[in-house]
Order: C-alpha cells, then structure tokens, then sequence
C-alpha cells in the first residue's frame, strides 16, 4: 500500500470491493442509485463513528472542511438528505452480511491460546433507550422506547461471535434458541435467561451450559459431593427441579455448584449440565461472563451506538452493523500491525487523522527524540 493511501483506506483495505460489490448486488444495493452509492455511504459512516459525529450536519460540515482530502479517501461530500434518505432506504442486511465476511476474516487471523478446551461462548444482551415519539416502532414499556443487541462473545479473542437485534420488549429468555449451536460448546450466561425448556434443548444439542441458578428453584437432592479440598467451592450436588414445570421442561439431572468467592465473599449458586469440568472450572468459567460485559462498556463508550442518524428501524439496524465492523477492521489492523496500544487508544487517535495520509502503524511509534541542541528562537526572551 502505497504512501498516498490515508488512515481511512488502510482500515477498509481488509474489505474486498468485488466481495463487497457481491453484496451490494445481492441485495439491490445501488439500483436506481444516482450519487451516493452504498461504498459511498458506508465510508462516510465509518467517517462519522471514527470522527464520532454527533449528527448528519456536523458529518456534511467535516467532510466540506476537508474536502481537498476526500478523493484519495474514495469519497463524495453528500447533501445532509441523501445520507438520510439512504440510511431509510439502503438494506441494513447489506453491512449485517458484510460485518459476518469480516469476522470470519478475524477469527482466522487468532492463533493465541484458549483458556478452556471447548469453545467458550458468553451470551448476554445490552439496552439502548431510545425515545419512543421518535423510534415508534422500537416498543419497550408502555411510555419507553429501546432496542436490544443480543451477542455471544469469544472471550479470548475479544471478537463477537454472533450478533442481532430485537426491540426491548423482547426477552432475553426467548432468545436463547436463537443462539447458532455446534455439539461440544459451552454456553455461558446469567440467570436473566432462566428457561429450563431452552436448557434442555441446548442439553440435548449437545451443549454444555453454565448459568446462575434463580433463587426460588427447587432442587431434589440425588448426591452431595466432597469438595473440602476446592479453593472457594463451598458444596457441590447433583439432583433433579422437584416442582411439576420445572421437571417436565428439565426432565434429566443438574448439577449445582456453591461458590464462595473470596474477594467480595459473596455466595453463588452455579447451575450446569456439565459433569465432567472440576467444580473450580465451572466458577472460573462463569467469572468469564464478565468479559462481555466489558465489551458492551466498550461498544458503548466508543462507538456511536446510543445516538442514531436516521429514526427508521432500517436506518438504526445499518448505524449498528457499522460500528461493528469498525470494531473489527480496528482489531485487524491492530493484529496485522502488531499495534500494542489498546482499542479505545486506537479509536483516540483516528479520530483526528482519519484523513492522514501515513502508514497506520506509524501513528503508534513513539515520536524522535528532540536533540539537545535545538533551538526555539521565536520564544527566545519568553521562556
């Protein structure tokens, strides 16, 4: 790549025009399309999540104000109203088939090492509150509005591994099912997708799953396990839901876990189908729960997920979708590059160099030491 090429192209170098454009003619992206076409649209949000734009007006007055810059980027500077009327009306399930391409890319390029021998999948989901005079369609309580993204996330590598979104008034205990499963996973998730029937399912899947077990279950002892010995596991036992429902719904045996941890001193009660895993595992396992919970933070605090360009559920599903795969095409260029400083480091500093033309690993060098000898004579008799 060449030294003309700018920060900007260096992240979408990983993306493939003719697979793109396969895309884009899947979907009918560029029919009928005059000016800003879907490449075009997707660079000027990559601009506005890199730039994090606060509306459509203040995305038109950046790329005007750096307009003699935009060509060696690939772009046009838009009206405010064809960005919008794209948004409505490109299929957001362009950049969903994209954001896949790329993860598969992603997830070929981790060759570290797994903290677990089956693949660990933690499968959690994240509120984002809109309001509901101006997202009608986005029905959460009688007078809110929100959106759900539901991910299951690969802790070791820091990638999702699958991702959509529903309106909030969906449950995160009907989507459980939803969830891709391959015989020999693990799932990992907190008690808000309690459902036994979906437990079974996933057993019988041939998925191991670890979870936190709802206060009012009631379990029928069958063994009391011996774990003097473990760090921090208090009882373990083996039994069977004793009410009606939850035995009906969960006909085979559970194994519960009690775990003292010893920094808060806290209490939990781990819930898992898996027999074999010693009982310091199943704690460790779902200790690991909390790494989606940083990724959510993170997603939130740097990426333009909270706020949206466009009102429609087309516009706000593309907005998403996006910024996904800026997060991707950030982990990439951080993996291809040997980039040691964080994401939210990274995310700092294209902000203000996106339109750079440099290397995107120069960025990160630390600057020349200044010689001793150098001299400032316009602040000579100031300093």
């Amino acid at each position: 790549m060449n030294k003309y090429n700018t920060i900007l192209n260096y992240l979408s170098s990983q993306i493939s025009r003719y697979d793109f454009k396969k895309i884009v003619n899947k979907h009918d992206g560029d029919k009928g399309v005059r000016t800003l076409t879907t490449e075009h649209l997707f660079k000027t949000m990559i601009f506005a999540q890199a730039t994090r734009a606060f509306s459509l007006h203040e995305i038109i007055k950046s790329l005007n104000a750096n307009h003699s810059k935009l060509y060696h980027s690939g772009m046009i500077a838009p009206k405010k109203s064809t960005i919008a009327d794209a948004l409505n009306k490109r299929n957001s399930e362009i950049f969903k088939d994209l954001f896949y391409q790329l993860l598969a890319a992603a997830n070929s390029m981790y060759s570290g090492i797994r903290k677990f021998k089956s693949q660990l999948k933690i499968i959690d989901a994240t509120t984002i509150d809109l309001c509901l005079s101006k997202f009608d369609w986005a029905h959460f309580r009688k007078a809110k509005g929100a959106i759900k993204l539901h991910v299951s996330y690969d802790s070791d590598c820091c990638l999702p591994t699958e991702v959509f979104m529903s309106t909030g008034q969906k449950h995160e205990s009907d989507t459980l099912l939803d969830f891709s499963r391959s015989n020999g996973e693990l799932f990992v998730f907190d008690k808000g997708y309690n459902s036994y029937k979906s437990f079974w399912e996933l057993h019988l899947s041939g998925i191991s799953f670890v979870t936190r077990m709802k206060k009012n279950a009631k379990i029928e002892t069958l063994e009391v396990l011996d774990t003097r010995q473990a760090d921090g596991v208090r009882r373990e036992l083996w039994g069977t839901f004793s009410l009606d429902k939850a035995k009906a719904e969960y006909p085979g045996t559970i194994r519960i876990i009690e775990y003292r941890d010893k920094e808060t001193g806290k209490i939990y009660k781990f819930l898992t189908n898996d027999f074999e895993r010693p009982a310091q595992e199943i704690a460790d396992i779902y200790k690991e729960r909390w790494q989606i919970e940083l990724f959510f933070k993170w997603i939130k605090q740097n990426l333009k997920i909270k706020t949206f360009f466009g009102t429609s559920k087309n516009a706000v599903w593309s907005q998403i979708w996006i910024s996904l795969i800026l997060y991707l095409l950030i982990w990439m260029m951080k993996q291809l590059h040997g980039i040691q400083e964080p994401l939210q480091r990274i995310m700092q500093v294209l902000k203000t160099t996106i339109f750079d033309r440099c290397h995107i690993a120069d960025l990160f060098k630390p600057p020349p030491n200044l010689k001793n000898n150098v001299s400032f004579p316009l602040f000579e008799g100031i300093l």
